[in-house]
């Protein structure tokens, strides 16, 4: 389960609120995996991701462009490249169906992504979001 921690704060609480719902909807992936309802879950996880991502993504770029962060060309293009693995994996949930692979496969894929990103590219936005 991925775990929400306060050294994952970015220090901007909607998009840190934002960043938690993504890791409960995550979860609610993984317990569905771990009772044997994984493949059930898949799609409908997928599918508010990929909303959910989009009204996400929006609101970390409107802030970026409101404080002029410097690193936003960078970061969009981080964004899109998640958004195109997201669109790959619906994509194939469409042609192929739902498999105990592919769940794996996405699960690793977005807790792992969610983690990196937060920590290694969200935190410089509210560090340099505070610094205004």
């Amino acid at each position: 389960m991925l775990k929400w921690k306060e050294n994952l704060s970015i220090g901007v609480a909607d998009i840190d609120d934002q960043h938690m719902e993504i890791f409960r909807r995550i979860n609610s992936l993984l317990s569905a995996m771990k009772d044997g309802r994984g493949e059930n879950e898949l799609a409908k996880v997928t599918a508010f991701l990929e909303e959910y991502v989009e009204t996400h993504f929006a609101a970390e770029e409107e802030l970026m462009n409101k404080i002029d962060y410097p690193d936003t060309e960078l970061h969009v293009a981080m964004h899109n490249t998640f958004k195109e693995e997201m669109h790959d994996i619906i994509d194939e949930i469409k042609t192929n169906g739902v498999n105990k692979a592919l769940v794996i496969k996405t699960n690793s894929r977005l807790g792992l992504w969610w983690i990196d990103h937060i920590n290694k590219v969200d935190k410089k936005i509210g560090v340099y979001n505070n610094k205004q």
